[in-house]
């Protein structure tokens, strides 16, 4: 019999506590976590990637030698580390005739040794002005020199986006 009353009794008790209990306390919450402010004497660092990045400078000048006329253009390394040998490949293009569409393209291939950072290399090219002819009034008066450094993308550079430099010649006219 005291077992039933101290049931009895407890059952009450607890239905007491729990009715009694406001709502709010009876709800376990969640903690709000606030975002900590960032202070403001740190200077958070980008990482510096380490790779070479290979790119066609400038034409260095146009002159003429033995009755041929030959370009010069440098390709330099402007990333923080040294580059393998590798290929610059020029792509030298012009039109014959607009009317029917005729364009002829040379490809020439040039061997670039190892390049230190901020080192540069001389690519000398003569022009073949011998094949060079356009129709008067219907063809290019220009030649394009178009340089493509790291031309099958081995390299691993910083960017890939300025491996390709152009230059215009004048075509020689009779």
């Amino acid at each position: 019999m005291k077992t039933t009353h101290f049931l009895i009794l407890s059952f009450f008790l607890s239905l007491f506590v729990f009715c009694c209990t406001p709502v709010h306390a009876q709800i376990y919450r969640t903690p709000k976590y606030t975002q900590l402010k960032k202070a403001p004497n740190i200077h958070i660092k980008k990482p510096v990637l380490l790779k070479p990045d290979l790119i066609v400078v400038d034409q260095i000048n146009n002159y003429r030698q033995n009755g041929r006329r030959y370009v010069a253009v440098r390709v330099k390394n402007i990333g923080n580390v040294q580059t393998a040998t590798h290929r610059v490949e020029l792509r030298t293009s012009w039109r014959i005739d607009y009317e029917h569409w005729t364009t002829v393209e040379r490809f020439t291939n040039f061997r670039v040794p190892g390049l230190a950072p901020n080192a540069q290399y001389t690519i000398r090219y003569c022009i073949p002005d011998h094949e060079i002819h356009t129709n008067e009034g219907f063809g290019s008066n220009s030649v394009s020199l178009r340089f493509f450094t790291d031309r099958p993308n081995q390299i691993s550079e910083l960017s890939e986006s300025n491996n390709i430099r152009t230059f215009y010649v004048p075509v020689l006219r009779d």
